[in-house]
């Protein structure tokens, strides 16, 4: 998606973590918020509790199936996520130039826990960035080019985010930053809703979505 048209400078540019957020279907087996309008949550430190649910929850969904364990409350929900081989995580990063109100989101199928093949971007890495709209990463000379589209052969129909290749491990920081925070609310959150599952879904999301690794 994109904001006004136009193409993007790197002056203002940002990078940030963001979790694709749908209404549960059913009672949810914890309060969660509202999904925010533009469908996308966006993880850090200091997040409400209902929030740190309703990201949970997407994270938690796709581990439903026969026997529902949402129904059976959270705790079962919980350890229905903790037996999944890898999580599985709806969205990814979002890329924003607030200067001509140009952003970037992921498309379908896209998943937060690639996000460090973000480092590779400026080697000329193409990180999959999902399937319908469609966006997607190029080098071009010495600078980044971020499209909303275009990704599957088509003409791009939008502007584009522009941003110096040197920039982009330093824009992963805050990135990086925001998802140390969301480790922690998770166990905060955690520590009040499933307090003896609250150490092994803090570390199954540490490792899935590689939380603790060196960045650089």
């Amino acid at each position: 998606m994109t904001g006004a048209p136009g193409d993007g400078s790197g002056g203002a540019v940002v990078l940030r973590p963001v979790i694709e957020a749908v209404v549960p279907a059913g009672d949810a087996p914890w309060p969660t918020a509202p999904p925010p309008a533009d469908g996308f949550l966006r993880p850090r430190a200091g997040m409400p509790a209902d929030e740190v649910g309703l990201a949970v929850y997407q994270l938690a969904e796709g581990t439903a199936g026969p026997g529902d364990p949402f129904t059976a409350g959270p705790r079962s929900a919980v350890v229905a996520l903790l037996e999944t081989d890898r999580l599985a995580v709806p969205g990814g990063i979002e890329v924003v130039d607030r200067v001509f109100g140009t952003w970037v989101r992921p498309g379908c199928c896209c998943g937060l826990e690639d996000w460090r093949e973000w480092l590779a971007v400026p080697d000329g890495g193409e990180p999959w960035l999902g399937h319908d709209p469609g966006p997607r990463v190029a080098v071009v000379g010495d600078e980044v080019r971020i499209w909303p589209d275009g990704g599957r052969g088509e003409s791009p129909v939008g502007g584009h985010v522009r941003l110096p290749s040197a920039e982009v491990r330093r824009l992963l920081r805050a990135v990086h930053a925001d998802l140390c925070g969301f480790r922690l609310a998770v166990r905060t959150w955690a520590a009040d809703v499933v307090p003896e599952l609250a150490d092994a879904l803090t570390g199954r999301i540490d490792r899935d979505l590689r939380i603790g690794l060196r960045l650089l």
